[in-house]
Formats: structure tokens, sequence, C-alpha cells
């Protein structure tokens, strides 16, 4: 019952809709070393889904959510995963925004090829992270925006263990170019 109450007065605000496309790169580790991310080796990922937004009050927080697919790989190995993150952004401006903010998100991991080495890794089909992004939006009328941001992912649960001693995790980066469409309030459509 409080969900319904909350959504509701959400979407009486500010509701937004779109969808959003990533590609940028990751690093399988287990040493919990952020820095693998930027140096040569790490994999290729991708993601590409839907969007929502609330924008309480027209302030400057965003409550943000979504559902995205989300790949990573190389010329022999990929993981694909469906992600679901929440999360809040700032945004300071008009027409052009800045924004930076984080949240958390869940992968469900539903599709794997592996060539692995060492022998067979025991697979964690669900893992929890952390994010962060920083970006601009600009406003193309009232209904449209676009947006371009960075973002950075840090998995807090494991990926996979080797030989039940070595646990690895996923550290990704990503360019990410997304829209959005303010769903007009029923004052709005009056007007």
């Amino acid at each position: 019952m409080t969900f319904v109450l909350t959504a509701q007065y959400l979407i009486a605000q500010n509701f937004e809709v779109g969808a959003e496309f990533s590609y940028g790169k990751t690093s399988i580790d287990k040493d919990k070393s952020y820095k693998n991310i930027f140096e040569e080796g790490p994999l290729n990922n991708f993601n590409f889904g839907f969007s929502a937004s609330s924008n309480p009050h027209k302030s400057v927080l965003f409550v943000n959510s979504g559902l995205l697919y989300h790949r990573v790989y190389d010329q022999k190995n990929s993981f694909n995963f469906i992600k679901l993150p929440i999360g809040l952004d700032l945004a300071f401006g008009k027409r052009l925004k800045l924004f930076f903010g984080g949240g958390a998100y869940l992968n469900w991991l539903f599709l794997t090829r592996w060539h692995y080495y060492n022998g067979p890794p025991e697979l964690h089909d669900l893992q929890i992270g952390l994010y962060c992004d920083l970006g601009l939006r600009y406003q193309i009328d009232r209904n449209w925006s676009i947006n371009l941001k960075i973002r950075m992912e840090f998995d807090q649960s494991i990926l996979y263990s080797l030989f039940e001693q070595y646990d690895y995790y996923t550290y990704d980066y990503g360019v990410v170019i997304g829209f959005k469409y303010l769903i007009p309030s029923k004052d709005e459509k009056n007007n």
C-alpha cells in the first residue's frame, strides 16, 4: 500500500520515461583494484534498455530506475545480464543541466559463454553493486531531453569463484547517451 501511494505521489510530480545506450570497458578482478579498468586488457561492455525518472516538485533531485540488458564480452567470452538500477541524481541548471549522483543495482546473470583455463568456475547468478555517474542533460523542448554521462559500476558481490578460494568481481565504466520524455500531468493536459 505504501509503495502505491509513493508511486502515485512521484508520478503526480514530474515523471519521465526514456531509453539509453552505453559502451565501455569492464575489468574482472579478484583484488578489487579499480585501476585495472583503465589498463590494457579489460573486456568490452554495453548496455541498452529503458529508464524512468521522477523529479518531485521540479527540484534538483531526480529519482532514477530502469531495466537494462548488460553484456560484458571479448572475442571468446561473454556474460549477459539483466540489470535493475535505482539511484538519485542532483541536477543543476535550467535548459542545460549538470548532474551527478549514484545508487545501487541488481544484476541477474542469465547467459554465459566462457573459455576457462583453470577448471570450471562457480558462477553466481545474482550480483549487487554500486554506481556513480556524472553528466550533462539538455532540455530540447518542454517534454524531450537528451543526456550524456559517464557511469562507473562496482560489484559488491561475487561474479564467480575459482577453487573455492579466489573470488572475482566486475568493475565497469561506460559512456551513456539517452533520451527522456516527460509525461504531462493531468494539470498540464488541461491547460
